[in-house]
């Protein structure tokens, strides 16, 4: 069967919670799940440190199915996100890592971190990692060397997962420049570990969701049978994030 899962959403209440990079863009006001694209639900990823419970009652009404929560929540989420700008960054993950939690580990980061990912290829539960990890604005940047080496090593190590989703993804679409990004990363990691995200409702501050989903559709449907799309359009997610069938 296949499924429609978008396993990048936000949500916000700005009147409730404090959120860390600042104030909240207008884009980003309207309520949880768009209501105009036919997919089945979303994947809720946490901003503030103390929303767990309230992103975990929205539930499925509201075309939540999993909910990713910040790194020092201690409610039952799906898993965990982790944020590594830096080598100490990698302290927190790996005292997860090696703990044996239960649930994804989620990560934010660049392409200068690749200190650190033996503890990656040790580990035993499924790791996500955000935004196409974080590519340079073009395939000619000098940065894309780098890009290429971090998206190398992850695709020796079979329980990570990458996520195509984030704003710059959204900004780039138009420009196609994120297309060569998104086929380096279909070769080396697999179509069987890759998961479709929009960033919703931020991708909205450079596209309209409707015609982010149409671009990044037509991103993934280069060179792909019908079975590996199914799988990164919403299968993998389900995986991955544990989801069970629609009732």
């Amino acid at each position: 069967m296949s499924r429609e899962i978008d396993a990048h959403w936000h949500a916000f209440d700005p009147d409730r919670f404090r959120y860390v990079w600042g104030p909240i863009p207008a884009a980003a006001s309207a309520a949880v799940g768009p209501d105009r694209i036919a997919i089945e639900g979303g994947v809720v990823v946490e901003d503030a440190c103390d929303e767990t419970a309230w992103l975990l009652s929205l539930g499925q009404s509201s075309g939540v199915l999993a909910v990713v929560g910040a790194s020092v929540s201690d409610a039952p989420t799906a898993g965990k996100r982790y944020t590594v700008q830096s080598l100490k960054d990698w302290e927190p993950v790996r005292a997860r890592l090696t703990q044996d939690q239960v649930g994804v580990t989620e990560l934010l980061l660049n392409s200068t971190m690749m200190d650190g990912w033996s503890t990656v290829e040790q580990c035993g539960s499924s790791v996500v990692v955000d935004h196409l990890i974080a590519p340079p604005d073009r395939w000619s940047d000098p940065e894309t060397a780098g890009w290429k080496s971090l998206v190398d090593c992850l695709g020796t190590r079979t329980l990570v997962n990458v996520k195509v989703s984030g704003r710059g993804i959204a900004d780039s679409i138009g420009r196609r420049e994120i297309r060569p990004f998104v086929d380096y990363v279909i070769d080396v990691i697999s179509p069987d570990r890759l998961i479709l995200g929009s960033n919703w409702p931020l991708c909205n501050e450079a596209t309209y969701y409707d015609a982010w989903a149409r671009a990044v559709e037509s991103l993934i449907r280069a060179g792909l049978s019908d079975e590996q799309i199914h799988a990164v359009s919403g299968g993998n997610a389900a995986r991955v994030y544990g989801i069970g069938d629609p009732a």
